[in-house]
């Protein structure tokens, strides 16, 4: 019996470390990868910072080696592009509002035609009817006399 409890004891030993190493593979995969992401983080923060400096010493007239030139003056391009397509879309926005909105008036108004025309027919209806009722009073008024 003994035997057994040693046993059971060492493959739970066993387990408890393999578990263990686990755990602390995960965790330093995880501290790499954290790592990682920081410096890559880090990385575009400083190409970031690095294109804002090349911007500004383009605005204040320093000349720039032909390379760095030629892409500053694709990145204007590209920002005068942006520009154009911006004020394209707020300019095609602002129609569609204004055609949204003299559909509206449009319907509102159509609405209310059909309204008044339903209201016109309704009373030449009721005038017909009572036309009606008088023209068939006569005979039946001459009918006795």
């Amino acid at each position: 019996m003994s035997d057994i409890v040693k046993s059971m004891r060492s493959l739970l030993v066993q387990g408890v470390k393999a578990v263990n190493h686990a755990a602390n593979n995960i965790a330093n995969s995880t501290r790499f990868k954290i790592d990682e992401l920081n410096l890559i983080n880090r990385r575009k923060e400083v190409f970031s910072t690095l294109g804002d400096c090349v911007c500004n010493l383009r605005a204040q007239g320093v000349e720039l080696p032909e390379e760095l030139a030629a892409l500053m003056e694709e990145i204007e391009g590209i920002d005068k592009q942006l520009e154009e397509m911006r004020r394209a879309q707020a300019e095609a926005a602002a129609k569609a509002k204004a055609e949204a909105e003299a559909a509206k008036k449009a319907a509102k108004e159509a609405k209310e035609t059909e309204e008044e025309a339903a209201e016109e027919a309704e009373e030449t209806a009721e005038e017909a009817e009572e036309a009606a009722e008088e023209v068939a009073e006569e005979p039946a008024e001459e009918v006795q006399e």
